[in-house]
């Protein structure tokens, strides 16, 4: 099963930065991002696309 979790930032370093630290804490596998520049709220905005490596464990919630 794939799953959807969202990150945002005032670089698009700090979203990286983010989004490696959550799947290396959720042993999971980016499957597919997607990163947006809010130019209003001047924040970058990634909506990723990933599963989970053992899905025999319980699933992380964050």
């Amino acid at each position: 099963m794939n799953l959807v979790k969202t990150f945002d930032g005032k670089r698009i370093q700090d979203v990286e930065e983010a989004i490696n630290n959550f799947l290396n804490t959720y042993d999971g596998e980016l499957i597919q991002f997607q990163i947006i520049k809010d130019n209003d709220l001047n924040i970058y905005e990634a909506i990723i696309s990933y599963k989970q490596s053992n899905p025999s464990e319980k699933q992380l919630t964050v």
